[in-house]
């Protein structure tokens, strides 16, 4: 099947938390400037709730994003779609994201 994303994606994983009272410690995987997936054995938000998360970016520090779940795999994780980046954010996340590409496109 055709790729539907708009976003070039790398799979990582990285390290990120759900900001919250506590934070959450989550690893994310397929990055994107779009969203990411969080593997989570426990159970996923409800579709369309917004949180934020803190995701550390390698050689870029941590970016702190608000996301609003989209889907659920059962026993696996959760997709996430970005709803706001400062573009301080947008430009580390672009900065890790063509450092990854380009790396990936080397082997």
């Amino acid at each position: 099947p055709l790729e539907q994303r708009a976003h070039p994606r790398v799979l990582g994983p990285f390290d990120g938390w759900v900001v919250g009272l506590l934070d959450f410690p989550i690893q994310l995987y397929n990055l994107s400037l779009g969203g990411a997936f969080v593997n989570s054995t426990t159970s996923a938000p409800i579709r369309g709730k917004q949180m934020t998360l803190r995701i550390e970016l390698p050689g870029q520090g941590e970016i702190e994003v608000r996301a609003e779940a989209c889907f659920a795999v059962p026993d696996f994780g959760y997709g996430v779609r970005f709803l706001e980046l400062t573009d301080e954010a947008s430009d580390q996340l672009n900065r890790t994201l063509d450092a990854l590409t380009t790396a990936r496109n080397r082997r």
